[in-house]
């Protein structure tokens, strides 16, 4: 009996070790949904998948549907995002963006405005100064949180509900207190 199989465009979020020389991996499909796969011989010095799916990465698979996991076939690198990995600055923006995503989606449950998001993310990401990464990090969690329904009070008091008393145009920098267990700014 012949297994099916499909093509995705993904991005690897995850990679866990199997046995001795086969990987796990979460995928975040073009569609948005998780895809689990496993990648068998992966961690072999010699495997055609040890720097195709590399984490951060974005390939085109071929994957043959399984009973529990679904086995990569074939894996065509269209990004690696190698400084993700190089630099532990960035790598350490990168993480926060990967782990969410990585809990966040389901298979079979599409949000097709996530691998856009996480695609233009990782890309700017890779190419940025690493003193930059915290803000291009944060501003992608806010924007799928938004995407996600969750969206953080930032123009009153999350507490009290009065409008926050900050200066639009104000040339001097202001501080303003983040709460992110009461969901928005706190006055």
């Amino acid at each position: 009996m012949a297994q099916s199989t499909y093509n995705a465009r993904v991005l690897v979020l995850r990679k866990t070790k199997l046995g001795e020389s086969d990987l796990i991996l979460s995928l975040l499909a073009q569609d948005g949904s998780q895809i689990r796969a496993v990648a068998k011989g992966a961690r072999k010095p010699t495997s055609q998948f040890s720097s195709r799916l590399e984490l951060y990465s974005q390939a085109d698979v071929l994957l043959a549907q399984g009973r529990s996991l679904d086995i990569v076939k074939e894996a065509r690198l269209v990004a690696g995002n190698a400084a993700l990995r190089e630099s532990m600055e960035l790598a350490a923006c990168a993480a926060p963006i990967v782990e969410l995503l990585d809990r966040i989606t389901q298979p079979g449950l599409e949000v097709p405005k996530l691998f856009p998001l996480t695609q233009t993310g990782l890309d700017v990401l890779a190419s940025a100064d690493s003193a930059h990464g915290p803000a291009i990090c944060a501003a992608w969690l806010l924007k799928a949180f938004a995407f996600l329904g969750i969206r953080p009070s930032l123009d009153r008091c999350c507490v009290c509900g009065e409008p926050l008393a900050c200066e639009v145009g104000s040339s001097a920098h202001q501080t303003i207190a983040f709460s992110c267990s009461e969901g928005g700014v706190v006055d």
